[in-house]
């Protein structure tokens, strides 16, 4: 009837929307709450980055890792004084994992896939913060799939820990501006300063927040003042990790930026890309496959955030724009321009891993686009597409040499293969050194894969890292260590392909001049193995 307050559907009869009266509907099947489907979101996200890891070689930064991990913790305390106290945090947790799990490939990437997993359940949360279960699902997948974080998830580094340390930072601010409380506003504090312990540029997380809350008109002051505090303790606290970083800066800038290279990065790279193979035994054809893809990913994600920021700026009432918008966008923005422009005009340290914990805000920015189309065909036509894109970057991130072409697990093996104990090994330094002594050779190979190596005598080995408080320690040039050659019979020597070849044939001379024939035996991608008989 007219004034009824119910209206019937079948034998089933519901309360009216406009009033909410009528007899209660029986209760439906339980569905999954809300930690429920962000654990489970995080569990497919850990598993996706995990995936295959274990058949990537490990590489240089990898070795870094590892070299840095297997030191004693006094050891470890005086080589951050000199080296890496940006990564510092991260070589204390990993210390500690691989006294329990080892330095297998699997075994040292697991921690970064929990973390990426770890970061997409913060996704989650956040964006059902901001706005509603359906902006959470759609940024979550999307965190999932690009390409930035399978990268991540799939690297024995930090970036991972940066970007769930990030999105949880940002949803323990959202609850202690709900909650008001001494103890959130703590928990805020020790966050923020393990975030910049883990990476240095969470300072500019800081920042973006101050921009949000600045901008949010129902902040008060006085919660701004409990930001204020709680962010400066949590700066505070990481001080020492800042001060030695910054004294250490040159380790982390990019000596070859320009504006074009730093667009290009931005705009592929920073999170459509990841870091892929620069060269490829395949071919030309798989190369190509994983480029198209990622410049066509970027351009579709770069569409579908320019569509929710196009559209929310359009339809905004009364000057007020919505919440996700005021928490995500100065997190995407503000460290990607500053330390962009401060790279560009001052001094270079842009790098778009130290980018990694912008992520979750970008794909929450993806997530709305995605949200805000009209019609629900369209949303999960973009979904599939974006798989689709990024299904080639992801198998090219899981190739043996995804690692910048790294081939270290084929020479590791073919070491194992065929040396013998008491076989001399000669490693090459990475760059041509005048002096005597020379920092960075390739014994990082067998600091990734020590197996291998086991038995075998090094030539020009001299002050291991740990007795010197730094990474990789010194080594003597081949001509000072022709001494140790004496009942030797055979020598490895690894170089690099692109070792100048002037170098390489005087060194190879002095092997010759101390009875020894040669005899290229292996080459990969970017190193070679020559076999020295005597």
């Amino acid at each position: 009837m007219h004034g009824s307050a119910e209206h019937t559907t079948g034998s089933q009869t519901l309360p009216d929307p406009a009033t909410g009266s009528g007899p209660p509907i029986p209760p439906r099947r339980a569905q999954l709450g809300d930690g429920s489907r962000a654990a489970l979101l995080g569990v497919f996200a850990a598993t996706l980055a995990l995936a295959g890891s274990w058949n990537v070689s490990l590489w240089t930064d990898e070795a870094a890792t590892i070299a840095g991990a297997r030191r004693t913790l006094p050891e470890l305390w005086r080589m951050l004084q000199n080296v890496d106290a940006v990564h510092g945090l991260y070589y204390l947790l990993m210390h500690f994992w691989i006294d329990l799990f080892g330095q297998s490939a699997l075994s040292l990437r697991m921690p970064s896939a929990l973390a990426i997993g770890a970061g997409t359940a913060g996704v989650y949360v956040l964006a059902r913060r901001l706005d509603g279960r359906q902006l959470a699902l759609w940024s979550a997948l999307v965190f999932v799939l690009l390409p930035r974080a399978t990268w991540a998830g799939m690297e024995a580094r930090s970036f991972s820990f940066s970007a769930a340390a990030a999105v949880w930072l940002t949803v323990v601010l959202m609850v202690a501006l709900q909650r008001a409380t001494a103890w959130w506003w703590a928990a805020y504090a020790a966050l923020a300063a393990a975030a910049i312990a883990f990476n240095l540029y969470l300072v500019l997380l800081l920042a973006a927040h101050a921009v949000t809350l600045l901008a949010l008109r129902e902040v008060s002051w006085r919660l701004r003042f409990s930001w204020v505090m709680a962010a400066g303790l949590g700066t505070l606290a990481s001080a020492p990790v800042v001060y030695l970083s910054l004294r250490q800066g040159g380790q982390i800038s990019d000596q070859d930026l320009g504006w074009t290279r730093w667009a290009r990065n931005v705009v592929i790279n920073q999170w459509f890309l990841g870091d892929t193979p620069t060269t490829e035994p395949d071919g030309a054809g798989i190369s190509q496959l994983w480029v198209i893809s990622a410049v066509a990913l970027a351009a579709l994600c770069w569409l579908l955030m320019a569509f929710a920021l196009g559209r929310t700026l359009k339809s905004r009432r009364s000057g007020l724009l919505p919440r996700w918008f005021l928490w995500v966008v100065p997190q995407v923005l503000l460290p990607t321009l500053i330390i962009g422009c401060y790279s560009l005009l001052v001094h270079p340290m842009y790098n778009p891993r130290y980018l990694t914990f912008s992520t979750p805000a970008v794909a929450v920015l993806i997530g709305v686009g995605l949200w805000l189309l009209p019609h629900y065909w369209q949303r999960l036509a973009a979904l599939v597409l974006i798989v689709l894109f990024t299904v080639p970057i992801y198998l090219s991130q899981r190739q043996v040499q995804a690692k910048s072409g790294a081939d270290w697990v084929e020479a590791a093996d073919f070491i194992g293969a065929y040396a013998r104990p008491g076989d001399g090994v000669y490693f090459s330094p990475r760059y041509p050194s005048p002096d005597a002594t020379t920092r960075l050779t390739l014994r990082r190979i067998a600091v990734a894969y020590p197996k291998p190596f086991a038995g075998l005598r090094d030539l020009t080995a001299d002050i291991p890292g740990a007795a010197d408080g730094t990474l990789d320690g010194s080594s003597n040039s081949l001509g000072r260590s022709l001494d140790r050659l004496e009942r030797i019979d055979k020598v490895w020597v690894i170089r690099r392909v692109d070792y100048p070849a002037g170098f390489a044939r005087a060194d190879d001379r002095l092997l010759q001049d101390a009875g020894f024939h040669s005899t290229v035996v292996w080459t990969g991608s970017l190193n070679t193995i020559v076999e020295f008989t005597r």
